[in-house]
């Protein structure tokens, strides 16, 4: 958007992770306090589809928001859908990502990229059963992509 002569040059980030949310939000607070960033957590939900039979039927997931005020302001979004009926995939979506805050996220994320048990796009061998092999694949490759953007490969 352009507002005068500021361009506003935001963009927003999602990434897989094969962790379960709840671990990966616990270990995000974990971080944040850690990095001394002042935030506070907040409830949400966030609408998708899961495919039953052949026909996408509306779902709610309950989202883990982190609104971060210091050192810089953004809010990061963990929560998880269940695409099929035996897999449930963790997301973390960072809406807005500028200038201004792109720093201190690489540094949160780098944080919470080492602190998971392996590489968050790695699928197990049974998330990949349950997922689907193609999709899974699929989707770990899409995942690397997107957490290279934050130096993590």
């Amino acid at each position: 958007m352009v507002y005068g002569e500021y361009v506003d040059m935001s963009i927003s980030w999602l990434g897989t992770v094969t962790i379960e949310a709840k671990e990966v939000a616990k270990i995000m607070r974990e971080k944040l306090e850690l990095l001394e960033y002042e935030f506070s957590r907040e409830k949400s939900e966030k609408m998708y589809s899961q495919t039953y039979m052949i026909v996408p039927m509306p779902r709610m997931a309950y989202v883990y928001r982190f609104d971060v005020k210091k050192p810089a302001r953004f809010i990061i979004d963990v929560y998880e859908t269940k695409e099929t009926h035996s897999q449930k995939i963790t997301y973390i979506e960072i809406p807005t990502i500028t200038e201004d805050n792109e720093r201190q996220i690489r540094r949160l994320m780098r944080e919470v990229a080492k602190a998971l048990p392996r590489e968050p796009w790695k699928f197990t061998i049974g998330q990949m059963l349950q997922y689907g092999i193609i999709t899974a694949w699929w989707d770990s490759r899409k995942s690397r992509l997107a957490w290279e953007f934050f130096g993590i490969k």
